[in-house]
């Protein structure tokens, strides 16, 4: 989170600002580069004699402007180069926003990350756009479930039925799917 001034500022305000202004770009390129330095690290094990840490993945949001910039996929491939990142290690998380524009575009770019190592996964999965079409037509390889559907799924059966039929779908796409604000 950015803090400014003694106060918090949620990515909800500062997000759309950033891509109105082009500012999403050079932010994306930190933001990507930072996470896969950090988990290079964390793989190496630094600061615990080298023992090195279970094999583990980070996520990193890209907006939907960032995917479809020229320069995002060779970008990824030299951010990998750099930090031995690849393999799975990293998970770029789209909005279904990214749907929303050139479908065979999107499709090219991301298959070209696929090839380098990238999971795809699509983020606040039933919140948006998306259909069943596109999960078909792009290669993705996880869907978050948004938070918004599993906050009461201890109480609500209509709850448990969509996600049970989310998860359903997803297995016979071989998709996986993973859900966001689980808390207990």
């Amino acid at each position: 989170r950015w803090q400014r001034d003694g106060h918090v500022v949620g990515p909800d305000d500062f997000i759309p600002l950033a891509e109105h202004t082009g500012l999403i770009v050079p932010i994306g390129a930190w933001v990507l580069r930072t996470a896969c330095e950090q988990l290079s690290r964390w793989q190496a094990g630094a600061g615990d004699g080298g023992a090195g840490a279970p094999r583990m993945s980070v996520a990193v949001n890209v907006s939907p402007a960032r995917l479809l910039h020229d320069d995002f996929v060779p970008l990824v491939a030299d951010t990998f180069a750099a930090t031995g990142m690849g393999s799975g290690d990293v998970v770029l998380e789209l909005t279904e926003g990214v749907l929303l524009g050139d479908l065979d575009l999107a499709r090219q770019r991301l298959e070209q990350l696929r090839a380098l190592g990238a999971r795809i996964a699509v983020d606040d999965f039933g919140t948006g756009y998306a259909s069943l079409t596109y999960l078909h037509r792009l290669p993705v390889d996880i869907v978050k479930l948004d938070r918004s559907f599993v906050t009461d799924i201890v109480t609500s059966s209509r709850d448990q039925r969509l996600a049970a039929a989310v998860v359903a779908m997803a297995r016979h796409l071989d998709i996986m799917v993973t859900a966001e604000g689980v808390e207990t």
